[in-house]
């Protein structure tokens, strides 16, 4: 009877371990089923977000072309080229991480369309300018008074952004 009893202890005994490896088995699997999921999910929306950005810095380029061949500097067109590329980095901050080499494109983007528009705007400043010299120079030849002349003169160049009155 004793020996019948440790025979049924040692059963139940090897019957737990085989539960117990059973489960730390399938606790494990699903560990590692569950990582592999969410891997997976994360890579899924890093391709996700990159996709958007590249869509992003896409259509900011093709506004940047429009806007370089738009007649008189388009100031519309520089705008939505700017912001294309803004959204498209906004949409890099939102948490997924993305590739440094996308990163760096977004920025190379932002800045060459922000370098570009502010060429555009400073030389269509200075082609208004011009006119205007032009304007006032025409001027004298109706009304010959050099005192309007100068102070036309002085009120364009403070308007550009030239103080012809200050020291230096």
């Amino acid at each position: 009877a004793r020996a019948e009893t440790i025979a049924a202890e040692e059963r139940k005994r090897r019957a737990l371990a085989v539960a117990l490896a059973a489960s730390m088995l399938a606790t494990g699997l699903l560990g590692a089923g569950g990582w592999a999921w969410m891997s997976n999910e994360r890579l899924r929306r890093v391709e996700v977000a990159s996709k958007e950005v590249s869509r992003a810095l896409d259509y900011a380029d093709r506004k940047r072309e429009q806007a370089r061949s738009a007649p008189g500097g388009d100031r519309t067109l520089w705008v939505q080229a700017i912001e294309a590329a803004r959204r498209a980095e906004s949409l890099l901050s939102q948490g997924e991480e993305v590739s440094p080499e996308l990163r760096n494109r977004v920025r190379s983007v932002l800045a060459i369309i922000e370098r570009e528009r502010n060429l555009v705007e400073s030389s269509e400043k200075d082609r208004r300018m011009v006119e205007r010299l032009v304007e006032i120079h025409n001027d004298l030849g109706v009304h010959g008074d050099w005192e309007r002349i100068d102070a036309e003169y002085a009120a364009a160049f403070l308007a550009y952004g030239v103080n012809l009155d200050a020291a230096d």
